[in-house]
């Protein structure tokens, strides 16, 4: 499972979007093709470097993933100024029929 959390982080650093979002639930790529994900989600931040730092399963079937990752910010904001951030992006990752998905709220 860390295996895939790390592998989707890897296609956005090397911003390849159709990779990173073919990692989303099959459900939730039901609801939300390709097309309309990266239209209403224009990738702003270019990751330069992630790793997995913790991942607690409360069930056989979701585990709660920790990522710490660094990315250039786009542009300067008060929450995030412009230039390199490092912070721990939390995931959420469900196995749907033997395989992890990432989990998308719609």
């Amino acid at each position: 499972m860390a295996k895939r959390a790390q592998a989707r982080f890897d296609a956005l650093i090397a911003r390849d979007f159709k990779a990173a979002y073919g990692f989303f639930t099959p459900s939730y790529r039901d609801m939300v093709n390709y097309e309309n994900w990266i239209r209403s989600r224009p990738p702003r931040a270019s990751f330069r470097t992630a790793r997995v730092l913790k991942v607690e399963c409360p069930s056989a079937d979701a585990c709660e993933v920790e990522m710490e990752a660094a990315y250039d910010s786009p542009r300067g904001i008060k929450a995030a100024p412009k230039g390199l951030i490092e912070r721990v992006v939390p995931e959420r990752w469900v196995r749907v029929e033997g395989e992890w998905w990432l989990f998308q709220a719609r």
